[in-house]
């Protein structure tokens, strides 16, 4: 099935832009990639440093200034990725966008409530600006949280996307439903290790809460 780019640069009826949209499209994931690369193991170290995992996670190269620890691990985790994307259909279609958008929904609720639910966190940051009265974040958050919902619902109600809500599709032998059961049990999942980090970290004398009451030093 001819995808989306391949149908604009059909339906444009000139070569030359046929060319520009299917070379581009060949050098879009370069856009987002290294971001997403130093994006996962740099999570690693942050939450190592806040107390949630193991120290040695946080650990820093003194002679590369790179997170070794971090950057093996999640190298080693994207080789398991890799072959079940090669060898197995779990990971035919990009089904762990329901799960990442689930992540941008907390955080832009987060975004809407911060000015109100902790003003003087608010007022100390640096992009405290306000809009009629109104928290600039608040409004940048609602926006992002309207954009995340259409986006989950277009992702939902698409018969490509590899995900659905009708369980009758484990049934008939197509994994959308147990790959909506994946993506909310891995976000889920999040909460449960917080809960046991929290718990240990108490055993320890360690209040996890205290990094979270201010903005961290840039």
């Amino acid at each position: 099935m001819p995808r989306f780019h391949e149908l604009v640069a059909i339906g444009s009826g000139n070569l030359l832009l046929a060319f520009l949209i299917g070379f581009g499209f060949i050098f879009w994931s370069y856009a987002w990639l290294p971001g997403q690369i130093l994006n996962a193991s740099r999570n690693l170290v942050a939450y190592a440093v806040d107390g949630l995992l193991p120290s040695w996670l946080a650990y820093v190269s003194p002679r590369f200034h790179t997170p070794v620890v971090s950057l093996v691990l999640m190298g080693g985790l994207s080789i398991v990725a890799l072959a079940i994307y090669v060898f197995t259909p779990y990971f035919a279609t990009l089904v762990g966008i329901f799960g990442f958008l689930l992540t941008f929904i907390v955080v832009s609720l987060s975004a809407v409530l911060l000015p109100y639910r902790r003003p003087e966190v608010f007022r100390g940051s640096p992009v405290a600006w306000r809009l009629g009265g109104l928290p600039v974040m608040s409004l940048v958050g609602a926006l992002s949280l309207v954009a995340c919902v259409i986006m989950q619902w277009a992702c939902l109600n698409d018969p490509y996307s590899g995900i659905s809500l009708d369980p009758s599709t484990l049934e008939q032998g197509i994994l959308g439903f147990g790959m909506f059961l994946l993506n909310v049990g891995i976000f889920l999942s999040g909460l449960v290790i917080y809960a046991l980090a929290r718990w240990w970290r108490r055993r320890q004398g360690i209040d996890l809460s205290l990094a979270y009451r201010e903005i961290p030093v840039e």
